[in-house]
């Protein structure tokens, strides 16, 4: 049971763990839950409706893990990618 607004709940009754976004929406428009995705997708698959979510902020955060035994300024693409990250 999920908790949900309110202390109301959900049944799962199907578990998805794909990568695959359209056939998450194809399982939502097929009645089998919600999910959480782009806006524009739901406009390419009829049947599916977008309700925009306004809050909490969704943030997005990229995380770069180095093994250890690696020097602490990386070089090469790594220290590229660090510097498009950094802005």
């Amino acid at each position: 049971m999920h908790g949900g607004p309110a202390g109301g709940g959900f049944r799962t009754a199907l578990r998805y763990e794909g990568t695959d976004t359209r056939t998450l929406l194809a399982l939502a428009v097929a009645g089998h839950g919600l999910t959480l995705l782009p806006s524009p997708l739901a406009a390419s698959v009829p049947g599916a409706v977008a309700v925009p979510l306004v809050a909490p902020r969704l943030v997005h955060r990229t995380e770069l893990l180095l093994p250890s035994g690696v020097p602490a300024e990386p070089t090469g693409p790594v220290a590229e990618f660090i510097r498009r990250l950094r802005g």
